[in-house]
């Protein structure tokens, strides 16, 4: 039964989860994706201005670095809370399990990829914006999507926790 388990999150992590994980890691890293790398070159074929594209791909690294320190600071909450809260009781001890540390790493992946598909929201929502006031909306869409994408998984440990008590 383990073994099967083992197998399917290794065809996941290789089919699904690996190429997002390496485009995710260049794009933290700040490297300029290669043309075919890009997750989202079929919606910026044919557009005689880059502007836009340029402007959300410059903070897309930002992104990705928020989001990837939520994730860590979301586990260690998670485990910390798990820890205390097991301590509480008398006769239950906490036990880490690296199955399923691995099986949350491999769902924050897929959360940073979705999350990742969401920020190009901005760039669609944009070409409907009217050119006045666009840095400001620019911004104001920005620090929405990064404030929404940072906070989800940090309110989802804390309602875990809190649900399951």
């Amino acid at each position: 039964m383990t073994e099967a388990l083992f197998i399917v999150l290794a065809v996941i992590m290789g089919l699904g989860i690996l190429p997002l994980f390496i485009y995710l890691l260049h794009s933290i890293q700040g490297r300029e994706p290669e043309a075919s790398e890009t997750l989202d070159a079929e919606m910026t074929k044919g557009q005689s201005v880059n502007e836009p594209f340029e402007w959300w791909e410059a903070r897309r690294s930002r992104f990705n670095r928020g989001l990837a320190l939520a994730g860590m600071a979301a586990m260690m909450l998670y485990y910390v809370l798990q820890y205390y809260q097991f301590k509480w009781y008398r006769f239950s001890e906490f036990q880490f399990n690296w199955l399923f540390f691995c099986f949350q790493l491999a769902a924050y992946m897929v959360y940073m990829g979705l999350a990742n598909l969401i920020y190009n929201l901005g760039l669609i929502l944009e070409s409907m914006w009217p050119p006045v006031g666009l840095p400001a909306f620019r911004l104001k869409l920005f620090g929405w999507l990064y404030g929404v994408g940072v906070g989800v998984p940090v309110v989802l440990v804390v309602y875990l926790i809190l649900a399951a008590h």
